[in-house]
């Protein structure tokens, strides 16, 4: 059973030609806007097509700057494939910061045993640093240890 359509609709390419647009900007607004209430600005049928209404013509030729300056100011312009990209590149990015970060420890600990066992020569300036500063350092809290054993008691 065929549902009735209004009279007076437009079809996207229609919409696009009578507004001066291209045809993949107005179903781009159409899915990235939710001021569209379909019924009063269009209708969808059965197979999907999208059918513009008197109301919802009229709401994007008096919007349809503001919706362009709005893509101009905050979007990527389309068809660079941006929308595509961007989920993979986040997806990917978070699985290689878990995956480095699961892996740190064991590499870090098989790096330093390569130092110690079998040390560049970069390796041993490091290593007689950082035994050097670790010394240092233990010095210090030994002395200000003592110093104050001896005053408290």
């Amino acid at each position: 059973m065929a549902t009735k359509q209004p009279k007076s609709t437009l079809t996207t390419p229609q919409v696009a030609e009578t507004i001066g647009v291209a045809e993949s900007t107005v179903r781009s607004w159409l899915s990235r806007h939710t001021c569209f209430v379909e019924g009063h600005h269009y209708v969808k049928e059965e197979s999907g097509r999208t059918l513009w209404l008197e109301a919802g013509v009229e709401f994007l030729k008096t919007r349809s700057k503001e919706f362009t300056d709005q893509v101009l100011e905050n979007d990527i312009p389309t068809g660079t494939g941006e929308e595509i990209i961007e989920p993979l590149l986040d997806a990917t990015a978070t699985k290689l910061a878990h995956s480095f970060f699961q892996k740190l420890p064991q590499r870090t600990v098989s790096r330093i045993r390569q130092m110690l066992a079998n040390p560049s020569d970069e390796d041993r300036e490091i290593l007689q640093q950082s035994v050097q500063q670790s010394i240092e350092a233990g010095a210090t809290h030994l002395i200000a240890n003592t110093t104050t054993r001896r005053l408290v008691g």
